[in-house]
């Protein structure tokens, strides 16, 4: 099995996370922690590994996330920088 690749998520507001290797398993591992309260968890979770598994270059992969998957991912990365509602 090829070693696994970094991913780069473009949140819905526009904003580009590239995250190394390392960086993208915590990620995915943080969104599946949260999969049971934090909507849009699951589905970031499955594009991390999407982007991850593409045989494209990695720099070529952008995975474009919803509202929902751009809030799980900021929460689950530890910055929402939301203001509260």
């Amino acid at each position: 099995m090829p070693e696994r690749q970094g991913a780069r998520l473009r949140l819905e507001d526009g904003e580009l996370l590239r995250l190394d290797a390392d960086e993208a398993q915590a990620l995915y591992d943080e969104l599946w922690r949260n999969a049971a309260t934090v909507r849009g968890a699951i589905s970031a979770a499955a594009k991390i590994r999407h982007a991850q598994a593409s045989q494209a270059r990695a720099e070529a992969v952008v995975e474009t996330l919803s509202a929902e998957e751009s809030q799980a991912v900021r929460t689950a990365h530890g910055h929402d920088r939301r203001p509260p509602p």
